[in-house]
């Protein structure tokens, strides 16, 4: 092999190794996020095309006598739901 041909495949082999690791971390990312995703209640869509993630609200009032709870401090938003949806 010249020269040039070894420094091609030395660019080649180098692009590889971080297209590897762009995507390891982006792998890494998508399953912490997965991880949290779980932590917070989601549920994956089913297989038969259920397009919503997050079970709908309770549409019970809370009373003054109960102490309130923000029962939202770690919910997404929805339009983030729906990214990760598309993701």
């Amino acid at each position: 092999m010249t020269r040039k041909e070894l420094s091609q495949a030395l660019y080649q082999h180098d692009a590889a190794c971080r297209v590897i690791a762009r995507l390891k971390e982006e792998r890494d990312e998508a399953l912490n996020m997965l991880t949290t995703l779980k932590e917070q209640g989601y549920v994956p869509p089913s297989q038969n095309g259920a397009t919503h993630a997050i079970d709908p609200p309770s549409t019970e009032m809370d009373t003054e006598d109960e102490p309130t709870e923000s029962k939202s401090e770690n919910v997404l938003d929805g339009s983030v739901i729906e990214k990760i949806n598309e993701k």
